[in-house]
């Protein structure tokens, strides 16, 4: 038997199931760091519609719209930042000790 889960409990799934992709994300450097960030102020404005939502009470059809619209446009923009062109770039190993100067050049031939 599945276990119902409440519209708020099924929203705060969601907002999870974002947070782990976008941790993913800058995890596998799929994200850089300010499209991690433009991802988690989203998520804080989610956050905060379903909380003004819920402030009463009651969840009316217009703010569930609103919200179900708000959490597909982020599965959208995660979605889409982790699978453009912009990925952090590897740090590139650094030699351990500082490369030997250059040859001094030979002395003229007379």
């Amino acid at each position: 038997m599945i276990p119902y889960l409440s519209q708020a409990e099924q929203y705060e799934d969601r907002l999870q199931q974002h947070l782990k992709r976008i941790n993913k994300g800058i995890n596998d450097r799929s994200l850089t760091q300010a499209e991690a960030q433009t991802l988690l102020d989203e998520q804080k404005k989610i956050e905060d519609l379903i909380k003004g939502a819920r402030a009463d009470g009651i969840l009316t059809n217009a703010e569930k719209r609103e919200i179900d619209k708000a959490l597909e446009k982020a599965d959208n923009n995660i979605e889409k930042l982790k699978h453009n062109k912009d990925k952090v770039k590897k740090k590139t190993a650094l030699p351990p000790y500082p490369a030997p100067p250059p040859p001094a050049s030979p002395p003229p031939l007379r």
